[in-house]
């Protein structure tokens, strides 16, 4: 396999790549099916036009499928300091600041709520 000069190319094939489907044109003349076994299917590691296919390997498209986004992890830290700060709270009303064997969880659980909410 000849190996392009681009810095895409990681040995396994690209990261993605682009299927020119119906050549240039424009999407208004996109009324006619993609015969896929003619040579009317082309490739190109970079977009041609503006009705090219991305396609992504499927390792990466399955990895970033399963990732969960910032937002999302941003959205469980903000629950999971609710619940802690609940817990803690509720621990309190329950049993006082006299709990001495609960006193070095505790301890670490405020510590921890602390570099939550300053993140």
């Amino acid at each position: 396999m000849t190996q392009p000069n681009d810095e895409c190319y990681t040995g396994t094939g690209p990261d993605e790549l682009w299927l020119q489907l119906h050549g240039d044109c424009t999407p208004d003349e996109l009324t006619e099916p993609v015969d896929y076994t003619s040579g009317d299917v082309t490739w190109c590691w970079h977009r041609i036009h503006d009705s090219d296919v991305r396609y992504v390997r499927a390792d990466l498209a399955q990895a970033n499928a399963l990732s969960p986004t910032y937002a999302e992890l941003l959205a469980q830290r903000d629950e999971l300091a609710k619940a802690l700060e609940c817990v803690l709270r509720d621990h309190l009303v329950v049993h006082g600041v006299g709990d001495v064997e609960m006193q070095p969880s505790l301890f670490q659980a405020r510590a921890a709520l602390s570099r939550i909410k300053g993140a």
